[in-house]
């Protein structure tokens, strides 16, 4: 349906003949996806491009697990409140996964086969156990959230400007459009 003259709405409706519940899981992504194909097939302006860079919710289980365990959140909701806050303190990949052990938390690393780097993590709060308390309850970083993956972490720790970039900045200021400063004490 046309909503406004710059866009439609898609409407769709989860009701089935057959009275099952539709299958929903993922519908989000394909969406993005069938926007793109009618945006370029159409020659429309296109649309900001589904990043995945958004917080997951914790699901319903989760939600009521930690009800009946007391706690005032989800455990997902804590392991990406303490992820974020080692990723935001870091200063390399060795460094985070070092501050997430010391904020208490469980952590497993993922090496690559070749080369033995690790590329990726897990982690787990202390006491939350699946089956029937026989194993940790274990989150990676981008099932926590999809800027939480280690890689995505690690881009943080790339220097935004080199030592030339600040050297030719310094060039530039002191030089200015009219020369050095002679009006401020200590410019140029």
């Amino acid at each position: 349906m046309r909503h406004a003259p710059d866009h439609i709405h898609i409407v769709a409706t989860l009701a089935r003949q057959d009275g099952r519940h539709p299958r929903i899981r993922g519908d989000i992504p394909r969406m993005h996806t069938a926007a793109r194909a009618f945006e370029t097939a159409w020659g429309l302006e296109p649309m900001s491009p589904l990043d995945e860079t958004a917080r997951r919710a914790p699901a319903t289980g989760e939600k009521e697990k930690a009800t009946r365990r007391g706690l005032s959140e989800p455990a997902r909701a804590s392991l990406q409140r303490s992820v974020r806050q080692a990723a935001a303190l870091a200063t390399d990949d060795t460094d985070f996964l070092n501050r997430l052990r010391d904020a208490g938390l469980r952590v497993r690393e993922h090496h690559n086969a070749t080369t033995d780097a690790v590329d990726g993590y897990a982690v787990a709060l202390p006491g939350d156990r699946a089956d029937h308390g026989t194993r940790p309850v274990w989150f990676s970083g981008r099932t926590l959230a999809y800027d939480l993956s280690l890689p995505r972490i690690c881009e943080r720790y790339e220097p935004a400007l080199t030592p030339a970039d600040i050297t030719r900045a310094h060039t530039r200021i002191s030089s200015g459009p009219s020369g050095p400063c002679r009006t401020h004490a200590g410019c140029g």
